[in-house]
């Protein structure tokens, strides 16, 4: 297998420049450090002192010595309890206790040494400050404490990450937003300062944990397997990178010196939870059971020097969906609109001057006569409307099924004084059923229903050394494999030949029944972007090597990671008709006339696309980088951060050359291998350096001023390239909003795969990536200040801010400009490829800003109670999101030639948010304050314990769209804003959340002047809250009673409002953002 060559020269500057081979640490850190200075009564640094550390559950020790500045490092120490020693002839050993590391932490412990006999000794118990004075980065460790006892909804540790300043769950449809078949897996995808939840860097045991084609986390161990986790939201040092969002760092826990696991089940059920908001209370509330069980056990294969632990849990869900929807009335399954908007005949279409007239259907009913065939018997697919009504009127509540088996293992080994050896693997099977918005086989065209089977698989090694006092290297190798089956619901038959449209059943990939798409309504069968296949596979090397030079805390080091992609999915396989009210109503006065289901009774789409896939796609490439990190003890009170980092990321290939793009200059479709590069074409981007600058100043002991700069790259995605024409066909058609070209009963035609005469005459739509393909870059930026308030309580207060510039942003260039005539003709590239429809591009184009004020208090556990209190205030500005989407943007950009206006607020931008998590031990019983006298009623009343969440945000933004676009070029259009739009909160209801008078349909081929996201909708109110009764047996056993209540006060979270112009439920709210309150009971054996 070869791949594109890159520049050796650069390669060569790179390597020189970082003295190493080309390697890199995409944020290889799972472990902590500690550092300090060693100093003489007097205040001299000591040199020569000997320090060791020793962990208190293994018992296994390293040793350094202070260099001739008295500085001593300890770069790589696993996570848990220390204790430091330091001695040296002449003076009593001073002894360092209770010293708790947590994941990715530089612990700072300066030791002074008191004259005397060494065999003396000075015993303190330490307390690592609240104040980070080594580093200039932004983040938070959410303790194991906090992971086990804190309550998660469905126990999903990625709920925590969200705990932190500048991160938030954000839009909704994201990829790894527990919706998507992508991921079906309880949420993960989050927004952390502006960056796009694509971005985000996810490792475990500092092993890359990716998932390189939905741009979401791969292995999601269980909580009970995690020791503890770190969130780093802004300027993270060199060793970090490939993605410029945040960084999450996931520790699976390790065995010890005694055996010690837990065994235990979750239970929820139906009788325990709260009605969804929008079920009709005739009805019984849906059906609902979980249970997640499982157990771990760790413990010494070899006291104080080999170590395992392993984790398995199961989690079964039986979960009662109530889905709305909005079907036409039994009138209109007839042909009868009468009381609705007036409908015309499209087929009497006539010129009148610069528009044209229609007639209308008498009595505003549709004859039997003038039905599409296949149109009159779909529309009986429709199940009979449980409410009055046009909107709204169809509520049922099938059951979503997942079962889901998650294993984690790990071993350690101590080899001899200086080394050390661990290995992970991992290994989770999620299987998901979920059903359809509407029974049978009319299916509802959404939510990706149908079958879905994801496995993951992880693999770790990792092996440190210590050279030398002052030279200690970290080796790591890890593989990451992810697969996908999904299917959709009636897969294998020929559903859309049943009902009459020819060729849409062409195989098993593209049975089922075509789908449906009707404006205003819900639609009929399949949903797109289905069935999938998928398989990834991550190969990765990395080396790190830490030195101690004088005040210089060096670290140097390189990744490869070689990622391989077999893909196979098509957006439409089974086709698909779009249908809006544009041919059934009056061109000369549009609005308040037609109706989207009335088109589709006729049978005249306003597109109609269909795909076909070839064979999969087998996408291969590497990732190359290189870093450098000088932490530099510039003077006892100030240290600079310092790093420079190479990123290169290779163009993609494919193993069988089934790759295309579109030369621009030559205007042709070309193909890899076939006179251009295996890459066809795309250059590899060779000059993503990336400096980081930071300082932390100590004020004083309790106050630290932080701050500084750096530029982070980000990933391409790799959307664009899985599905290339002309190894990907694409039949699209799109008629003028007046003139009907064709029928749903005239279906699809054939699929060719003739590549080299599709390739000289492409059609339909055609993918393309420009020759140029830069990594987008986002800078991120901070100033904070961190003060402890008292023992174990610590402020900071920071501005942090990002600029992204380079960033993907996918359009169709092949948009005409609004206009009367046939859309086709008026292409802009029609003159060069006439039979092409789309042209989409995966431009570097996309920019973004992101201003925030954050603050946060954090008190560590002390006296049974401990807190964190974050508060956001931010502003996310952009002009595009991701390719994969997520939020309510309507079409982006509206007007190509004016891709400026397309500058808004971000889906996920949200202005404030709070939240607040904290524990508590009740001070009664054993060893508390009251009631501790071990009598009988100090059993009773000790062992509560109290727990929660809260979380306010205010609102997502959205985009209000026309339903029947007036452009006439074959995409959407916004509406034209007339007044603002909002209402007070007094006025807002759930039938008109918005000023729904305030927008307008744009005059006829007039792009509508509103913007991107420009309304807000609701805000979220959540408590969650635990309360537990922990029975001691003895010192090493208990058994724990929980119970939790997830949103506790029941307070509805509703979603966006409709914001489709000319629907019938346009401005109104009719689901709900999050559940009603939820309850679960659990039982949890520690020993």
């Amino acid at each position: 297998m070869t791949f594109p060559a890159f520049s050796r020269r650069r390669v060569v500057l790179a390597a020189a420049l970082f003295c190493i081979p080309i390697f890199h640490a995409a944020a290889q850190v799972n472990t902590a450090s500690i550092r300090g200075t060693v100093s003489d009564p007097s205040g001299a640094v000591v040199d020569g002192a000997s320090i060791t550390a020793t962990n208190d559950l293994t018992g296994v020790s390293l040793t350094t010595v202070s260099n001739a500045q008295g500085i001593y490092v300890f770069p790589v120490l696993n996570l848990g309890a220390y204790t430091l020693a330091a001695e040296k002839q002449g003076f009593k050993k001073a002894v360092r206790k209770g010293i708790e590391l947590q994941v990715n932490q530089t612990a700072r412990i300066d030791l002074a040494l008191e004259v005397g006999a060494v065999s003396e000794q000075v015993v303190v118990q330490e307390q690592i400050p609240l104040v980070e004075a080594e580093t200039s980065s932004l983040g938070h460790v959410v303790t194991q404490r906090d992971v086990l006892d804190l309550p998660l909804n469905k126990r999903n540790f990625s709920q925590l990450a969200v705990l932190v300043p500048g991160a938030n769950f954000g839009a909704a449809g994201t990829i790894g937003g527990g919706d998507r078949p992508d991921d079906p897996r309880p949420r993960s995808a989050f927004f952390v300062n502006g960056t796009r939840d694509s971005s985000n860097t996810y490792l475990i045991d500092g092993i890359d944990n990716y998932d390189r084609l939905h741009t979401t986390v791969a292995i999601k161990p269980s909580i009970d397997a995690v020791q503890e986790f770190k969130v780093q939201t802004s300027l993270y040092s060199a060793e970090f990178g490939r993605n410029a969002g945040g960084v999450v760092n996931v520790s699976v826990k390790s065995g010890t010196n005694e055996f010690r696991g837990s065994a235990y089940e979750f239970l929820r059920n139906q009788a325990l939870d709260a009605r969804n908001f929008f079920a009709p209370l005739t009805q019984p509330k849906p059906h609902y059971i979980l249970n997640q069980f499982g157990g771990t056990l760790g413990g010494p294969v070899v006291h104080d020097k080999a170590f395992f632990f392993l984790s398995y849990e199961a989690f079964r869900e039986r979960k009662g969906q109530t889905l709305t929807s909005t079907i036409p009335t039994l009138a209109m399954r007839n042909g009868d609109f009468s009381g609705l908007g007036t409908i015309y005949d499209p087929l009497t279409t006539t010129p009148s001057g610069s528009t044209f007239t229609r007639q209308a259907f008498p009595n505003n009913q549709i004859p039997a006569t003038s039905m599409d065939a296949p149109a009159a018997r779909l529309i009986q697919l429709y199940p009979q409307p449980t409410g009055a009504g046009l909107s709204n009127n169809f509520i049922w509540s099938p059951v979503r099924e997942q079962n889901t088996h998650q294993v984690d293992t790990r071993i350690d080994r101590q080899i001899g004084s200086r080394g050390s050896l661990f290995g992970r693997y991992s290994f989770g099977d999620t299987n998901t059923i979920t059903p359809a918005f509407l029974p049978g086989k009319a299916q509802g065209a959404a939510n990706f229903s149908g079958p879905n089977m994801l496995r993951t698989q992880g693999l770790a090694i990792g092996f440190t050394r210590t050279l030398t006092p002052t030279l200690v290297n970290e080796t790591r190798l890890g593989f990451t494999r992810i697969g996908s089956h999904v299917f959709p619901f009636f897969f294998g038959e020929k559903i859309a030949d049943e009902v009459g449209i020819p060729n849409a059943n062409q195989d098993n990939f593209s049975s089922g029944l075509t789908t449906i798409s009707i404006s205003g309504f819900r639609g009929l069968g399949n949903s797109s972007f289905q069935p999938i296949f998928k398989v990834v596979n991550s190969f990765q090397v990395t080396d790190n090597l830490n030195i101690t030079r004088g005040r210089h805390i060096l670290k140097v080091g390189g990744q490869i990671i070689r990622p391989q992609v077999a893909h196979f999915q098509s957006s439409n396989p089974a086709g698909l008709f779009s249908f809006n009210g544009n041919f059934t109503n009056n061109p000369a006065s549009p609005a308040g006339t037609g109706n989207a289901m009335a088109s589709f009774l006729l049978g005249y789409p306003a597109s109609t696309s269909r795909t076909a896939q070839l064979s999969p796609t087998y996408l291969r490439w590497l990732e190359h980088s290189a870093y450098f990190q000088d932490d530099w003890k510039i003077h006892p009170r100030l240290t600079l951060n310092l790093g420079l980092r190479y990123e290169l990321i290779t163009a993609p290939v494919t193993v069988n050359d089934h790759l295309s793009n579109f030369d621009f200059q030559q205007g042709k479709v070309i193909i890899a291998g076939v006179g251009t590069s295996r890459s066809a074409g795309v250059k590899n981007d060779t000059n993503n350096f990336a400096p980081r600058a930071g300082f932390a100043f100590s004020l004083t002991p309790k106050t630290v001023v932080r701050g500084g700069y750096g530029i982070f790259y980000d990933s391409v995605p790799l959307f664009a390239q899985l599905r290339p024409f002309p190894f990907l066909l694409s039949y699209s058609r799109v008629p003028s909003a007046f003139q009907v070209e064709n029928r749903m009963s005239e279906g699809f035609p054939n699929a060719d795969f003739d590549i080299a005469k599709n390739a000289a005459n492409p059609f339909g739509t055609v993918d393309a990536v420009p020759f140029d393909n830069p990594l987008g870059y986002v800078q991120q930026y901070n100033l904070n200040v961190q003060r402890s308030l008292a023992a174990n309580i610590g402020l900071t207060v920071a501005y942090v801010g990002t600029l992204g510039r380079k960033l993907r942003w996918v359009y169709d260039e092949n948009i005409p400009d609004p206009g009367p005539g046939a859309v086709q003709q008026r292409r802009p590239y029609f003159n060069v490829v006439p039979n092409v429809v789309g042209l989409r591009v995966n431009h570097a184009e996309a920019s973004s800003a992101y201003h925030s004020l954050q603050i946060g208090i954090e008190k560590r556990m002390s006296n049974g109670f401990s807190f964190q209190t974050s508060y956001t205030w931010s502003h996310w500005i952009d002009n595009a999101v991701s390719e994969a989407g997520y939020g309510s943007q309507g079409p982006n950009p509206q007007d190509l030639k004016n891709r400026r206006l397309e500058r808004g607020n971000d889906p996920a931008d949200i202005r404030h948010r709070f939240v607040h998590s904290w524990i508590y031990e009740l001070p009664f019983g054993n060893r508390k304050r009251w009631a501790n006298q071990g009598t009988l009623l100090s059993h009773i009343v000790g062992g509560w314990q109290i727990n929660g969440i809260t979380a306010l945000q205010g609102g997502l933004p959205f985009t209000v769209g026309v339903g029947s676009p007036v452009t006439n070029n074959g995409v959407g259009n916004r509406a034209d804003r007339v007044t603002d739009g909002s209402l007070s909160r007094d006025q807002r209801t759930l039938a008109r959340f918005f000023d729904t008078t305030a927008f307008r349909t744009p005059a006829q081929f007039q792009y509508g002047n509103s913007g991107r996201d420009i309304l807000r909708g609701p805000g979220t109110v959540n408590f969650d809250f635990s309360l537990f009764r922990n029975v001691r047996f003895s010192e090493k056993r208990s058994l724990q009673f929980r119970s939790e209540f997830f949103n506790f006060f029941n307070t509805p979270q509703f979603g966006l409002p409709d914001g489709t112009l000319g629907a019938t439920t346009f401005g109104t709210i009719s689901t709900l953002a999050n559940d009603m309150r939820q309850i679960q009971f659990s039982l949890k054996l520690l020993f």
